[in-house]
């Protein structure tokens, strides 16, 4: 049920400007395996930030901060395809394959298991899909009345969405135990969505 895990992490960034305007730009990547098999975690980055000298008076500064992940997980240690629970239930002297080289799925007549699950077969069925987008901005708009006074106006933003996927593949033993109808597996997808300004 565990494998050895890599990790990919790339970024780039530039920086410049003139005396009135400057800038700042990143992005990154990050790749990485989890240590469970079926599991990994994708996450993608940008920011941003750009100041704009107006005038004499007035300057702007703009700031973005934007990041995407996807992520898939092994179901946890509650659920029948959950590796590290079937490590736990399958007994050492089971072979996860039949004699034709194909995989158990676990329900089979004879196949030595307490949960009834070969978690080889359906670790890679039933599917943990995690989903998350998240956006920071920030404005601020300076303005100088006198040598001695300058206002500042700042406005935040904040940006959260999320989704979560799970599928239960009706082969399996999480897919035939789920309650209606019987034995046809189960999609479940949730979403959350929140916006902040301050």
């Amino acid at each position: 049920g565990f494998r050895r895990a890599t990790t990919q992490d790339y970024g780039i960034a530039a920086s410049g400007g003139t005396d009135k305007t400057k800038f700042y730009i990143s992005g990154g990547y990050q790749n990485q395996e989890g240590t469970v098999i079926n599991s990994w975690f994708k996450k993608y980055t940008v920011i941003s930030n750009v100041s704009q000298q107006v005038n004499d008076r007035m300057d702007i500064a703009l700031n973005l901060n934007l990041s995407h992940s996807n992520a898939n997980n092994a179901m946890g240690g509650s659920y029948y395809s959950s590796p590290i629970l079937g490590a736990y239930f399958s007994s050492p002297f089971q072979s996860p394959y039949k004699p034709d080289g194909s995989l158990y799925t676990g329900l089979e007549d004879g196949y030595v298991s307490a949960n009834g699950d070969n978690f080889l077969y359906s670790v890679y069925l039933n599917d943990k899909r995690l989903a998350n987008f998240r956006g920071l901005g920030g404005l601020t708009v300076g303005y100088r009345v006198f040598d001695w006074l300058k206002i500042q106006e700042k406005v935040n933003m904040d940006l959260v969405y999320g989704e979560a996927g799970l599928f239960y593949d009706p082969t399996t033993g999480d897919g035939i135990n789920t309650t209606e109808p019987a034995k046809s597996g189960e999609i479940i997808n949730t979403n959350v969505k929140n916006t902040t300004l301050t």
